[in-house]
């Protein structure tokens, strides 16, 4: 009998951290982690959370709803509520005295059985599954309460990774572009073109332009502009009093501020 739960028990933990082996996106990986929590709960909703770095709140990482509840009709991965017409739960919670234990909650998403999940004594997330009416079905206490430690690992381990990912990305887009501010530095015009660029990327703007003054003591002048329509930046006229722009004082030395409205609203300027 302990050889035959032992064993169990092993599979039970190959099956879980060998997610982790097999996929490789995160959002992958807390999905076919839910699938396992749900096909072993036999419950229709199941949601993660973790713990941010804080240790103040949890964040919902990703949620699985199967058909039966709230009118959801087919399995799917939520993150924050997205795909649903249904309420979904909370994006994210308060921690308190009484995440340490087991209790039931009470959700836009229903009636919830919240399971802490820990590792050494240290509680990095919630699961929580339902809906239940105070407690879990038998069965399915007896199929979570052996997989509880080793989820938690595992998804600890995946956002980890995860983290870890994004700062090399970040890291490398950061490097990328320093090489090509470099290798455009022999060249004012790529130099604006890529400054322009990365500008526009970085606010989430459509349209942008470049302009500088002439050495010589000549008028602002576009050097580079993107997203406007064909001949509207050759319309602007950025004369510093009665053009499209004025300057407006600041602690940097002066900013532009849109100065003509009427000519902003007939070449279709939004904002």
């Amino acid at each position: 009998m302990t050889r035959r739960a032992d064993s169990g028990s092993e599979e039970r933990w190959r099956e879980i951290l060998g997610v982790l082996a097999r996929e490789s996106e995160y959002d992958r990986r807390l999905d076919v982690l839910l699938e396992l929590v749900s096909r072993a709960s036999g419950l229709p909703s199941a949601h993660v959370y973790l713990l941010d770095e804080g240790a103040r709140r949890f964040h919902l990482q990703r949620s699985r709803l199967t058909a039966g509840i709230h009118g959801v009709e087919t399995g799917g991965a939520l993150e924050g509520g997205a795909g649903s017409v249904a309420p979904g739960p909370p994006l994210e919670l308060s921690r308190t005295a009484a995440d340490e234990g087991e209790r039931t909650v009470d959700t836009p998403a229903g009636r919830l059985r919240s399971m802490p999940l820990a590792l050494d004594g240290d509680l990095v997330g919630l699961l929580q599954l339902g809906p239940v009416d105070d407690d879990l079905p038998r069965r399915a206490r007896q199929a979570l309460e052996p997989i509880r430690f080793p989820l938690a690992l595992a998804l600890h381990r995946a956002r980890d990774e995860h983290a870890l990912r994004q700062r090399l990305d970040s890291a490398l887009a950061r490097l990328d572009v320093a090489r090509r501010l470099e290798g455009s530095a022999v060249d004012f015009d790529r130099f604006v073109d890529l400054l322009l660029e990365l500008a526009l990327r970085s606010t989430g703007t459509e349209a942008g332009f470049v302009a500088t003054v002439d050495p010589h003591g000549g008028p602002l002048a576009i050097r580079s502009q993107r997203g406007f329509p064909e001949g509207v930046a050759e319309q602007l006229d950025l004369s510093p009093e009665a053009g499209f722009f004025d300057w407006a004082p600041s602690g940097d030395g002066g900013a532009l501020v849109l100065h003509d409205l009427d000519t902003a609203a007939r070449l279709g300027i939004r904002s």
